[in-house]
C-alpha cells in the first residue's frame, strides 16, 4: 500500500506543468518531512490552499488509484 500511495504522489507530480504549483508542493512535502509547521501555508493563496486540499482528497478516492504495476509500467521511462 505504501509504494502505491508513493506512486499515486509521483504520478501527481510528474502531471503538473506549472512551475508555481510545483513549488508548492515541493515547500509542502519538505514542511512535512520536517515535522515543522510550515509558514508558507499561511502565505498561501486561497485558490492554492483550494487547489492543494482538492488534490488531497482526489488522492483519497479509490476509484482513481491504478494498481503497483500499472504504475511502474508509466513510469518505466524514468526509471
Amino acid at each position: 500500500m505504501v509504494a502505491e500511495l508513493k506512486t499515486k504522489i509521483i504520478d501527481h507530480i510528474q502531471s503538473v506543468e506549472n512551475k508555481t504549483e510545483l513549488e508548492l508542493y515541493y515547500k509542502i512535502i519538505k514542511a512535512i518531512a520536517n515535522q515543522t509547521e510550515s509558514e508558507d501555508w499561511a502565505d498561501l493563496s486561497k485558490h492554492h490552499k483550494n487547489e492543494i486540499e482538492a488534490s488531497y482528497k482526489q488522492s483519497q478516492k479509490k476509484e482513481l488509484l491504478i494498481s503497483h504495476e500499472e504504475a511502474k509500467e508509466k513510469l518505466k521511462r524514468w526509471l
